[in-house]
């Protein structure tokens, strides 16, 4: 078994309802032909026990990876100033609804935590926020430049019609 333990995906119900069709369960093995099921990785918070044929077992995952160590000089994030970063970690139980990839950070003015952590938003107008998560999980953390970010269209006389079909 793997650090994160043995994993199964639901694909049949019988008459349980506290299990779900294609949802994924964290599996305790409870004798040679049962499994406790379990939506946290502790065998103590399991809310059944069902038929091993119940689960398709998931392949063992690979650990976990470490979290970046915290560097001594994080940079300062400006109050009323859009960053651009890139997320490159995240804590396990992030994984399905967070994932990896570019965001826009900013910080909040009198906030003790502003030197450590940030905001964090799916677009630059600071619209959808998404977390606050800490400085040293993302890299590459930039000043956004609005300007740099607009799509230019071309003028009306340079535009071509294309051919999707290739008739």
């Amino acid at each position: 078994m793997s650090v994160l333990g043995l994993q199964g995906i639901c694909i049949d119900t019988g008459n349980s309802t506290n299990l779900q069709n294609g949802n994924k369960y964290y599996l305790f093995p409870h004798g040679s032909q049962a499994f406790h099921a379990s939506r946290f990785q502790r065998e103590g918070s399991h809310f059944g026990t069902y038929q091993k044929e119940r689960f398709k077992i998931i392949e063992e995952q690979e650990e976990w990876p470490s979290e970046p160590i915290k560097p001594s000089n994080l940079p300062i994030l400006q109050s009323g100033t859009v960053y651009k970063a890139e997320l490159v970690w995240r804590k396990q139980g992030y994984a399905d609804s967070m994932p990896l990839g570019t965001y826009f950070l900013a910080a909040i003015d009198n906030c003790y935590a502003c030197a450590t952590d940030c905001y964090f938003y799916l677009d630059a107008a600071l619209t959808k926020p998404k977390g606050r998560f800490p400085l040293h999980w993302f890299k590459n953390i930039q000043e956004h430049d609005e300007k740099a970010a607009m799509i230019m269209e071309l003028p009306r006389s340079e535009w071509q019609q294309m051919n999707l079909f290739g008739v």
